[in-house]
């Protein structure tokens, strides 16, 4: 067993994913991991918003929910219904939101608007990856290995579905900018995250393929895939997630 950044680091995972044949296995943390956090942090004074893992896809919400039973309302919970970059993305405008002075009621208004909006789009080098972690059927690699064809996930309704198709194999940085960039309103500014599988220069091809097609981007990171994400993505594996930046955060 190993704890995610503590015990167990992203490139670690990767070639442990190359080297071995068992399928790994994700575990949520439990509640009273979450109760600790939030006792630390209302013990000193403040307010906590957490903002979590979809419910659909995983317990861990539901676990900080639970915790948060304890603090008479000084911890509030928010299903961002995604996962990965746009989870993460909704993190970063919530802590940006805390910096300007707002209040719990203030920033859980403007996560509840801004959810709908968010946008996620993944693509693995290796599709067998996330069908041994059981987040794809089996058939979808026989048919695109068949057809050879790449498959564009994306998030609906809190889980990840088929986005569509790409032509060839492998984790194509243009394929993914494509998809987002159909997604995007060229009027409209973006906060961007891309996170890559062991592969940074397919998230740095990425970022520039993006950059060069829209002039309208508040700003666009890249980040390593953590180890519960990189389970399924798998080495080389590339994600993005964007949203229109909000206006009260201008």
């Amino acid at each position: 067993e190993y704890i995610d950044y503590v015990s167990l680091q992203p490139d670690d995972l990767y070639r442990m994913l190359e080297e071995r044949e068992e399928v790994p296995k994700t575990s949520q943390p439990p509640v009273g991991d979450f109760v600790r956090q939030y006792d630390l942090l209302t013990g000193h004074g403040y307010e906590v918003m957490s903002v979590g893992l979809s419910e659909v896809l995983s317990g861990t919400t539901q676990a900080a929910r639970t915790a948060a039973e304890r603090f008479d309302g000084r911890v509030r919970v928010f299903d961002t219904k995604s996962a990965s970059c746009s989870e993460g993305l909704l993190a970063v405008i919530a802590a940006e939101a805390a910096q300007k002075g707002m209040s719990l009621d203030e920033i859980e208004q403007l996560l509840t608007e801004t959810q709908p909006l968010n946008r996620i789009f993944g693509i693995t080098a290796d599709l067998s990856y996330i069908v041994r972690g059981g987040r794809v059927p089996a058939w979808v690699k026989k048919l695109t290995d068949f057809l050879h064809i790449s498959p564009l996930l994306t998030e609906k309704n809190g889980r990840f579905k088929l986005g569509g198709f790409t032509t060839g194999l492998g984790a194509k940085p243009s394929a993914l900018g494509k998809a987002a960039l159909r997604k995007m309103d060229q009027e409209t500014s973006y906060r961007i995250l891309i996170a890559h599988g062991a592969n940074l220069q397919g998230a740095l091809e990425l970022r520039r393929y993006i950059l060069g097609r829209h002039t309208l981007v508040h700003s666009c990171h890249i980040s390593e895939a953590g180890p519960a994400l990189g389970v399924h993505l798998g080495p080389g594996g590339l994600v993005v997630g964007f949203l229109p930046q909000p206006d009260q955060l201008n």
